[in-house]
């Protein structure tokens, strides 16, 4: 799978009413949330009260802080000397949990409280750097995926494996039979943490089973040339995009392979969807274009359109809520200066 790149976006008023509720943009108010050194990585709980932030206050550290959406300078819940967590964050639902893994290492780590030690949740050595985290919603199970290299003759390639494990070190489960050709894995924890879903070949259907690779079992659908896959809250749904000749499609299908149903048709952009309450919005970018891109709310089929999209950012540089009704990011504010954008449904 490629990396997915998320947007920078631009403010652009909606229409009153348009998403069930009146949503509002407002700056973010923390000082430190307005900075021109560096990235900043965001991901956020799962009614979007609290972000979670990577920061770096110098180019030799890294701080990972928790700051209320709505306002507020924060709380500090790890500090890191050098620079090697970057995008791998994961806050969950309930906000009580944080964990983080570092690109120079192999294993997974899990603050259950503010500036304590960090705990390994999992050490998959010789697998190494992982990445793609996700989290149950109440922070219990965390799921990602690890690279190594594998010789094939006389080259060697980029292999990765899925793995889920209990945040409290007790468990580490490898979902993955034998490790896939790629960096990166398309998959999906449901909230509940019961459930993980995933690709393996991208011309078959998606594979679900239990947290713990058990019973597991391939989902039968229509389309081939598979994409992401998304799961909701329990599982029950499974969302998946797919590629042919006239585009890519968004497809939705129950975890037993019945309801399978095209949602939306594009010919370019990437689907996000909320885990919780199965909103999908649609980011598509044009560099020839202007406005170059637009960020679309998906509502029964018919596309709402909420904000026009100013330039591409790197992955981690925007968050949305697992219930849809936060969206955060970061925007230029002036030359070599960013601020922090919050959407919010019904403020």
């Amino acid at each position: 799978m490629r990396r997915m790149l998320l947007m920078t976006l631009m403010l652009l008023p909606l229409a009153a009413g348009a998403l069930g509720q009146s949503p509002a943009v407002t700056k973010h108010p923390a000082s430190w949330l307005a900075s021109a050194r560096g990235n900043l990585f965001f991901c956020l709980n799962g009614d979007g009260s609290q972000l979670l932030v990577n920061r770096s206050p110098s180019l030799a550290s890294e701080e990972l802080v928790v700051v209320p959406s709505s306002g507020g300078e924060g709380v500090l819940w790890h500090a890191a000397v050098g620079r090697s967590i970057y995008d791998r964050i994961v806050l969950s639902g309930d906000g009580t949990t944080v964990a983080f893994a570092r690109t120079d290492g192999s294993k997974v780590y899990a603050l259950p409280r503010a500036m304590e030690t960090p705990r390994v949740v999992a050490d998959v050595s010789p697998d190494a750097d992982p990445r793609q985290l996700r989290i149950s919603d109440d922070g219990t199970w965390v799921a990602f995926t690890a690279a190594r290299m594998v010789q094939s003759g006389t080259e060697s390639r980029v292999h990765a494996n899925l793995y889920v494990a209990a945040t409290d070190g007790s468990a580490l489960h490898r979902i993955t039979a034998v490790a896939l050709p790629d960096r990166y894995i398309a998959f999906d924890l449901s909230g509940d943490g019961q459930s993980i879903v995933w690709l393996d070949d991208a011309t078959k259907g998606p594979l679900v089973a239990d947290r713990d690779g058990g019973n597991s079992r391939r989902i039968g659908v229509t389309p081939q040339h598979l994409g992401p896959v998304r799961c909701n809250a329990n599982a029950s749904l499974i969302y998946f995009e797919a590629f042919d000749r006239e585009g890519k499609h968004l497809w939705r299908v129950n975890r037993d392979g019945t309801g399978e149903a095209k949602l939306h048709s594009t010919t370019s952009g990437q689907f996000f969807v909320a885990r919780g309450s199965g909103q999908v919005r649609l980011e598509k970018f044009d560099p020839q274009a202007t406005p170059p891109g637009v960020s679309w709310m998906l509502s029964g089929g018919s596309p709402t359109k909420m904000c026009d999209l100013q330039r591409p950012d790197i992955v981690g540089a925007s968050a949305w809520s697992d219930d849809g009704s936060v969206f955060v990011w970061r925007a230029p504010a002036s030359p070599g200066v960013c601020e922090t954008f919050v959407w919010r449904v019904g403020s």
